[in-house]
């Protein structure tokens, strides 16, 4: 019967999804130039197959605001780390692209999809510099009654994973960690919004970290004037 045969097509588990998607997870390091100390631990992934890192802005942010003070590192799956620059930024959304870094070995494809709600999902990320964890949660559709859409992931995020991709079990992206409330609810960042970022970068060079304050400024602008509209 139709059941049979679907029933026959094994799933991946949980331990397989993480073995085959995590080497194009890195971790995050924002460091003081001065003191070497770390100023935060976030999570990024390889979205493209020239390197472009998707992250989320705050974990990055203190390198807009003050450039002369901070550097930005990663470190890829294989533990080999290098310097990363600021490719381009969405600050309603919470998005930033960086390039730079160990080359990768591959990367996760963007591409804009349909989720059901109830589907499970697999959340990957650096929470709280422990190490690369994987999560698992579901899709519970997007936040209603908000200006933007965020994709409410019913799932434990914590504190370092912000930045790190939600995977359904095929690999194709659902959106990007960036907050959490605690008790199972927590958010992402439509893959959509990622794409669009990506696409607008394109190959742009490298600028220097200072230069985007001024469009952080623009951004925030445009974002209050819809809102008040």
């Amino acid at each position: 019967s139709q059941y049979a045969t679907s029933a026959q097509i094994p799933s991946a588990t949980t331990s397989e999804i993480f073995q085959q998607y995590s080497e194009h997870v890195v971790r995050i390091e924002v460091v003081e130039t001065g003191s070497a100390a770390k100023a935060s631990i976030g999570t990024g992934f390889y979205a493209t197959e020239r390197g472009d890192i998707v992250t989320n802005y705050h974990v990055i942010s203190k390198l807009i605001h003050a450039p002369e003070r901070y550097k930005v590192e990663i470190t890829n799956a294989r533990g080999q780390t290098g310097p990363v620059s600021v490719l381009g930024v969405d600050v309603i959304y919470d998005l930033a692209v960086l390039r730079g870094g160990p080359h990768p070995k591959g990367f996760l494809k963007l591409e804009s999809i349909q989720v059901q709600q109830g589907a499970r999902l697999y959340s990957l990320g650096h929470p709280r510099d422990l190490g690369l964890t994987i999560v698992e949660g579901t899709y519970n559709g997007l936040l209603q009654h908000t200006l933007y859409p965020k994709v409410h992931f019913t799932g434990s995020l914590n504190p370092g994973m912000s930045g790190g991709p939600t995977l359904m079990q095929n690999g194709k992206v659902v959106g990007v960690n960036v907050a959490t409330e605690g008790e199972q609810i927590s958010f992402l960042v439509p893959v959509e919004r990622a794409i669009a970022l990506v696409e607008r970068i394109g190959q742009s060079e490298i600028r220097p970290a200072a230069s985007f304050l001024a469009e952080v400024g623009r951004q925030i602008h445009a974002y209050q004037a819809t809102y008040l509209s």
